[in-house]
């Protein structure tokens, strides 16, 4: 596989909440995240390859295009922390502002993160099979489900010219379970 080009600028990103809190253990709040990725997406010109909402952190694997990584982390994490300090009417913070990052520079490294952050709801336990944990971008690709959010096609392009062949390989590239060490 080839390395990415140098005008893209492509992370798989992690964040918490602060002291490892369970601010994402609702469906609400699950739904706002997203949401506020979602808009933020067109404002800071950003594309979403993957995502993995979990209770008490996120994955995203995001294509950088105008605003720094920084920049749009920053926004997404003040603006969902309005959002859950208003909910719940603590003056506390919502997500830790501290996240782990790390450049992707290689198709196989792209579609091994995007493979990683998809299986860790059945790591975890919370499901017995990747395509029941509906807080991920598993189901956009597995059911061809169209999503405002994420850019499949960029994924699939990587392991097939046709799209249906490229699911296929996609779902079974998934089957097998990858370690930690890979992001």
């Amino acid at each position: 596989m080839r390395r990415i080009s140098k005008e893209e600028c492509i992370y798989y990103v992690r964040g918490y909440g602060p002291m490892g809190e369970y601010i994402l253990a609702n469906e609400c709040n699950k739904k706002k995240f997203l949401d506020i990725v979602t808009f933020l997406q067109e404002e800071m010109i950003f594309e979403v390859y993957g995502y993995c909402v979990m209770d008490n952190h996120v994955h995203l694997i995001m294509n950088i295009k105008k605003n720094s990584l920084s920049e749009i982390m920053d926004e997404i994490i003040n603006r969902f922390a309005i959002y859950y300090r208003e909910l719940n009417k603590i003056p506390c913070q919502a997500l830790d502002e501290k996240y782990y990052e790390k450049l992707i520079r290689s198709q196989e490294q792209l579609l091994c993160c995007c493979r990683y952050l998809h299986q860790e709801p059945v790591k975890y336990g919370m499901v017995l099979n990747m395509e029941h944990y509906w807080w991920s971008s598993y189901r956009i690709y597995h059911k061809r489900e169209k999503g405002n959010m994420v850019k499949s096609d960029r994924v699939l392009s990587l392991l097939d010219g046709n799209r249906k062949e490229a699911v296929r390989k996609f779902l079974e590239y998934h089957r097998e379970f990858v370690s930690e060490d890979v992001v």
